[in-house]
């Protein structure tokens, strides 16, 4: 037994003395691999254990019983670096914040409703029932005043959450629509941007004199989104029967009953009454 110990003590005294004759040895035989260590005074490139910058502070002893972090990515074991859970879930909701923000700031919503918070009670259930397979939308009718673009505005703000929104005035959306005329792009592509949107806020439809051709508009924006099943926001002036004859004024009749026609099946109506809060505000700082 002493002869087998002092052999092994002589091979090893041999292998440490001839580095290049342990490599051969161990290409021939892939059974025999030397452990390797990393000497206190190397750079860290062994495979062994690797000293972090803490060791090597002055005055500071290595743990040598307590694997060091970069050892445990070797070993393939879990690491302090290695991400949880709970940062992949907050990854997760920084990036639903982010496409929201972006979502928002494409909306068009005016600055003075960005900050609204929603006054009708019946708008407020709507918005707390709303969720990403919701069909149904809302038409918010009553005089001037009343809050119903702010409580439309807060509403879209909500429906962000979920999908892609636009806040727009019928003015605004037929201007832009004939915008077109002059530009390079199609009436098609303006029509896109509302026919296909997540949620819609159709703002004061039925306002000013309608042409018939702003009436055909309408239709295609309201009768493209009843067929695809887009949430819709109204607000309006007028009343359904009221619209009718705003819209049936400019010539064409049927338009108008199938416009009226699709609201009453993809809105939800809600009235408001009250006085003009505008007009308050006015007469109490007069």
């Amino acid at each position: 037994m002493q002869m087998a110990n002092d052999y092994d003590a002589n091979r090893d005294a041999k292998a440490d003395a001839n580095p290049m004759q342990t490599g051969m040895q161990n290409a021939l035989n892939p059974e025999c691999k030397t452990p390797k260590t990393a000497h206190p005074n190397s750079k860290g490139k062994s495979k062994g254990i690797t000293l972090s910058r803490s060791f090597i502070q002055k005055g500071t002893k290595p743990n040598l019983n307590q694997p060091d972090r970069y050892t445990s990515l070797e070993a393939g074991t879990p690491s302090d670096t290695s991400p949880s859970v709970d940062s992949l879930d907050f990854l997760k909701e920084e990036r639903r914040r982010q496409d929201v923000a972006a979502r928002l700031r494409a909306s068009g919503i005016p600055k003075v409703f960005a900050d609204c918070e929603i006054v009708h009670p019946e708008v407020a259930a709507w918005t707390r029932c709303y969720g990403p397979d919701a069909v149904s939308g809302l038409i918010l009718v009553g005089g001037c005043g009343l809050h119903k673009s702010a409580d439309a505005a807060a509403a879209l703000r909500r429906c962000a959450q979920f999908h892609s929104v636009r806040f727009a005035g019928q003015q605004d959306i037929l201007a832009d629509i004939r915008s077109t005329f002059d530009t390079y792009e199609t009436e098609d592509d303006a029509m896109a941007r509302y026919c296909s949107v997540g949620v819609l806020v159709l703002d004061d439809i039925g306002k000013g004199k309608l042409k018939e051709w702003a009436v055909e508009m309408l239709y295609r924006i309201i009768n493209a989104r009843y067929e695809r099943h887009l949430p819709t926001i109204v607000t309006s002036n007028y009343s359904g029967a009221q619209l009718r004859r705003k819209f049936a004024a400019a010539g064409d009749e049927t338009a108008a009953d199938a416009i009226v026609s699709r609201l009453a099946a993809m809105c939800f109506p809600i009235t408001y009454k009250g006085r003009d809060g505008r007009l308050d505000l006015l007469k109490a700082g007069a």
